[in-house]
């Protein structure tokens, strides 16, 4: 999200939070972690400087939720602001954006094993084949490069701007911007700055397609009289092969998913949107899925099922809200922590 968005709800979650949390505990239910295989950890970020960022595992065979996951395994709190996690083959390394750290756990106990300090506020991390580790940052103007074998922070690489989305193609790193217009490439064998290309102002979601052509969706900024946008830029050649303009204003257009054959985008504009991953379609007019929610903050794409589940924020301040869909039909809805940022599905 913007900046401005950005400060809104830190601001608002605070004062909220202060005002309304209850000083009962919340009960948490066991779990036998390393017994679930068919399930969905739910990143919830938690409030902004409260410490209380954690982990939901919902069950998708049984609809039973599990909530504190990460603190049931460790005896600890997880740290402030969960902003991703990216896995590996047994691992799930947690970003925790107000804790200046990644936490890595093992996938199927969530047991912490190891921890990468010395970051500024970290976003979001993808890993190369040779178990490097490149994390995007808020306030750095760079990205992190990380040795996941030692997990130590092993290279810094400028770059002018906020950075938010990566990807890896083809042994080059790209790299998306909140705060200007660029996407940029880096070399992963040199990790050099090689080039940027103009997109949309405020790019907030990239996915790969089954073309290894990137999508890129873009927030602009109204105050500057800049549309959002969606762009397809071909990695190979690093160029813009179409771009759709959205009109000005109506809604926050953020969350862009990719389907399980990367061929079909969904993307959140207060409903859920759908279509097809090729540059001769334009930009649908109806939503896919009608909002039914508070405040959608999060979207996934299950690979394994084909369903989508939106996270509702609601006011910030209580547990948020799970809707599961099956194409375009609720199957079920359930409640996981404060503000649930990301799913990722096993």
């Amino acid at each position: 999200m913007s900046n401005k968005i950005k400060l809104f709800v830190a601001v608002f979650s605070v004062i909220a939070f202060t005002q309304c949390r209850s000083d009962r505990p919340e009960a948490v239910k066991p779990v036998d972690l390393e017994a679930q295989t068919n399930r969905v950890i739910v990143a919830n970020e938690g409030n902004f400087m409260f410490g209380n960022a954690s982990i939901s595992v919902y069950d998708k065979d049984s609809k039973s939720v599990v909530l504190n996951a990460f603190q049931q395994a460790n005896n600890s709190v997880l740290g402030d602001v969960l902003q991703s996690i990216t896995k590996t083959d047994n691992t799930l390394y947690l970003v925790l954006n107000n804790s200046n750290a990644v936490v890595a756990v093992d996938a199927k106990t969530l047991e912490e094993t190891a921890r990468v300090t010395n970051l500024t506020s970290p976003r979001y991390m993808v890993v190369n084949d040779n178990n490097i580790g490149y994390i995007s940052d808020l306030y750095a103007n760079g990205v992190h490069v990380v040795d996941l074998l030692t997990h130590e922070k092993v290279h810094f690489i400028a770059v002018p701007a906020w950075t938010e989305q990566l990807a890896i193609v083809n042994n080059k790193l790209f790299v998306s911007t909140m705060n200007t217009d660029q996407l940029y490439m880096i070399d992963c064998e040199t990790n050099q700055l090689q080039d940027s290309v103009s997109v949309g102002y405020g790019t907030n979601s990239l996915v790969i397609d089954s073309k290894e052509r990137l999508w890129l969706l873009s927030a602009g900024d109204a105050t500057l009289g800049i549309s959002a946008a969606l762009h397809c830029v071909d990695a190979a050649q690093f160029e813009v092969k179409k771009e759709w303009l959205f009109s000005m204003g109506g809604g926050y257009r953020s969350q862009l998913q990719m389907n399980a054959t990367k061929d079909t985008l969904y993307y959140l504009n207060d409903g859920v949107y759908q279509m097809a991953a090729t540059t001769t379609v334009p930009l649908p007019l109806q939503p896919y899925i009608s909002k039914i929610w508070s405040n959608a903050y999060s979207m996934g794409f299950d690979p394994y099922t084909g369903e989508i589940y939106v996270g509702d924020a609601l006011d910030f301040v209580q547990r948020g809200t799970i809707y599961r869909f099956k194409r375009d039909q609720l199957v079920d809805d359930f409640k996981a922590g404060n503000i649930p940022g990301g799913f990722y599905f096993f």
